[in-house]
């Protein structure tokens, strides 16, 4: 079902086919080679090759038209699936005739080979034809023990959903429009493009992308999304959290990815980018989780005071806080004549002698050591030798006090925490 070419190489005959072509069932023992032919059945079907059986390759390549879906679902192939330079349209008739169907539809398929979407080039390298799909092409399910290329290409969607890719996934050079720029194809003067592409639950080998193709926000699907590392594309961290945020805001935030994104860049030594992606999806999670009251100030209060375990010197710089601030108000307390000498003689001494004076052997107030013994677990002699009294705005300093012990404790314990990995970083 090709074009025929004379000894010089130019085209003698095309094959054309207005209708259904249909191959369901069918087994191949060779190569099944549509390559240079037009088929036309808008509005349905203009290949119709489910469970087909081909022990070669499958050629929709070198000019390949279809005006119509192309069906492949459950088909079995045991070499390539090329569809270099092919060209695939199908429009739906239904309430609104301008909007696309499926153009390419192979749910389930089996390729033994690779699979390869994208433009075809000449002896000298010059682009020959370009791939195009007006309407989606589907592989959900599909299973590639070689690698899927989709590279110069123009599309609406690329639906993987549990697909399953034993090498690369390439997605780069992807026409789309930009803002007010129109990326236009010759052929499709009217067209904007605006594809979108759904990775969920699949699983491919490596990733090779670009930012410049990546959909836009709401038409990229992530979730359960499988890589084993970033072959070409970015790895810094503020660009892929970027890609994490271009998925659907109705979905609600789904940890998958991000913690796929830790694994990838912890496994190929980017460290350092780590722990930002941990900390913004435990902020995204925030955001747009459904943590609850409680989780939402768990969450907020460990990025606070640790970083979600990724900065736990943090808690020192607040323990420190707490202790200058508890500083300042015990000192006032002391100059208000709140915090006095515990012990009954020694406070008959100072009383006496208005507030001002010691027996010369007994431990001299300081307020910073009163604070930082308040929350230390050992006994510094200022808490064991003063002690808050019962006056105007007593209560005031004594709330304090049990505060600056509470979040002194829990700050501890916290920072302890960490090292000793009670707090998942990831």
């Amino acid at each position: 079902m090709k074009r025929e070419l004379n000894a010089q190489g130019k085209v003698q005959n095309e094959f054309m086919a207005e209708g259904e072509v249909g191959l369901v069932d069918a087994t191949i023992g060779g190569n099944l080679e549509a390559e240079g032919g037009t088929f036309k059945n808008p509005n349905g079907n203009a290949l119709y090759a489910d469970r087909i059986k081909v022990t070669g390759s499958v050629f929709l390549r070198n000019g390949f038209s279809a005006e119509g879906e192309v069906r492949l679902l459950g088909a079995t192939i045991g070499g390539d699936l090329d569809a270099k330079g092919g060209t695939f349209k199908n429009l739906k008739s239904d309430k609104n005739p301008d909007s696309t169907g499926d153009a390419l539809s192979a749910d389930g398929i089996k390729v033994s080979g690779s699979v390869f979407m994208m433009r075809e080039l000449n002896a000298e390298g010059v682009v020959k034809n370009k791939f195009v799909t007006e309407g989606a092409v589907r592989l959900p399910g599909a299973e590639i023990k070689g690698l899927l290329e989709v590279n110069d290409a123009w599309l609406d969607a690329l639906d993987l959903e549990s697909a399953h890719i034993a090498g690369p996934f390439f997605w780069r050079n992807i026409h789309k429009d930009h803002g007010d720029r129109k990326d236009r194809h010759p052929d499709f003067a009217d067209k904007e493009w605006k594809p979108s592409l759904n990775l969920t639950n699949a699983k491919v080998g490596s990733l090779a992308d670009e930012e410049a193709s990546w959909p836009e926000k709401g038409r990229l699907r992530l979730d359960g999304f499988v890589y084993d590392r970033i072959d070409a594309g970015q790895t810094d961290a503020t660009a892929r959290l970027k890609w994490l945020r271009l998925q659907p805001d109705w979905l609600g935030l789904r940890p998958q990815p991000y913690e796929q994104l830790i694994a990838v860049m912890r496994r190929m030594g980017h460290e350092h980018q780590v722990a930002k992606v941990a900390i913004a999806k435990q902020k995204d999670l925030r955001k747009r989780g459904d943590l609850g009251w409680w989780g939402w100030i768990r969450s907020w209060f460990l990025f606070l005071v640790v970083g979600y375990g990724y900065k736990p010197l943090r808690a020192f710089g607040c323990l420190a806080l707490l202790v200058f601030i508890g500083t300042c108000v015990f000192s006032r307390a002391h100059s208000a004549n709140v915090l006095v000498p515990s012990e009954q003689a020694a406070y008959t001494d100072y009383e006496n002698s208005k507030m001002e004076e010691l027996t010369p052997a007994y431990p001299r107030f300081h307020a910073l050591l009163y604070s930082l013994d308040v929350i230390s677990p050992f006994d510094l002699g200022q808490k064991s030798h003063w002690r808050l009294i019962e006056s105007i705005g007593y209560w005031r300093y004594e709330i304090y006090s049990l505060f600056q012990l509470f979040f002194g404790w829990v700050l501890l314990l916290v920072a302890a925490a960490v090292p000793a990995r009670f707090i998942k970083k990831d």
